[in-house]
């Protein structure tokens, strides 16, 4: 029955999609081997689109993730399927374990639906007996709107000891998302508050480039790795000990830094 009275309309859309943008607002079908799409707007059927049913044994799914969605909105104009049997799930967020917000079935339409994570995922199974009209539906999304970061960052320590970690702390404004860090050493990070140590002496320039979801800034500091240290150790190569058999004994190893870095250690294997 919805398949009929939506022809026209489908038809409709179809055509003014095309000439205008179809990635503005794509047509769906459920099990057709699109698994996601980030249009911010659709229309969407079950497999047999606006004119046939739905299959037997489908287990299929499409997550809707338009960039920066505040609101993912599903509204239903039909809806039939075997009750008990065949089901639409609908979760906000992008898994199953995701809060679940709508499960459909039988001959009811389903009132609107919407999502506020950003992502809209869309469950589908069907049985091995029965077919049904299945459905028709549309989504819109409430985009937000561009808002530009402004990167910064602390670091521990600008002139870092070699081979010691050295904390690097976002403290960027317009409440950044993302987050992409370069070190200079070829070495780089997605995390917001990373740690990184350097494996050579010298200058190196760190970049941040923090990102909204649909701006970004980018700023960059310098640190300075220090030399490796150069160590002395008395009594030197030349010390040896002789005990008996059960004895033991003990001496003074002094160690100390004659030259180059800074020398980091510890006494229990820790660095």
């Amino acid at each position: 029955m919805k398949k009929l009275l939506l022809h026209f309309i489908l038809v409709f859309v179809i055509t003014v999609s095309f000439q205008l943008n179809t990635k503005a607002q794509g047509t769906y079908f459920m099990c057709s081997g699109t698994p996601s799409t980030t249009d911010t707007s659709g229309t969407f059927y079950d497999s047999g689109g606006p004119s046939g049913q739905y299959l037997n044994n489908e287990n299929c799914t499409l997550l809707v993730s338009p960039s920066c969605a505040t609101t993912i909105t599903l509204t239903f104009s039909a809806f039939a399927a075997e009750a008990n049997f065949d089901s639409l799930h609908i979760y906000d967020g992008q898994t199953v374990n995701d809060p679940q917000v709508l499960a459909a079935s039988g001959s009811t339409i389903p009132s609107p639906v919407t999502c506020t994570s950003g992502y809209m995922l869309i469950v589908w199974r069907s049985d091995g007996s029965q077919l049904f009209d299945g459905w028709a539906a549309t989504w819109t999304s409430v985009i937000a709107p561009a808002v530009a970061p402004t990167a910064a960052f602390s670091i521990s320590n600008t002139n870092p000891p070699l081979n010691i970690a050295t904390q690097f702390t976002d403290q960027s404004t317009g409440g950044p998302t993302k987050w992409f860090w370069t070190f200079g050493d070829g070495d780089s990070s997605k995390k917001a508050n990373p740690t990184h140590a350097f494996a050579a002496a010298g200058t190196y320039t760190i970049t941040l480039v923090a990102f909204t979801c649909n701006e970004s800034d980018t700023i960059t500091s310098t640190v300075t790795v220090q030399a490796a240290p150069q160590i002395n150790v008395t009594p030197g190569a030349g010390f040896t000990s002789s005990v008996q058999c059960g004895d033991s004994a003990s001496f003074t190893l002094n160690v100390s830094n004659i030259a180059g870095g800074q020398l980091v250690y510890s006494t229990d294997g820790s660095l």
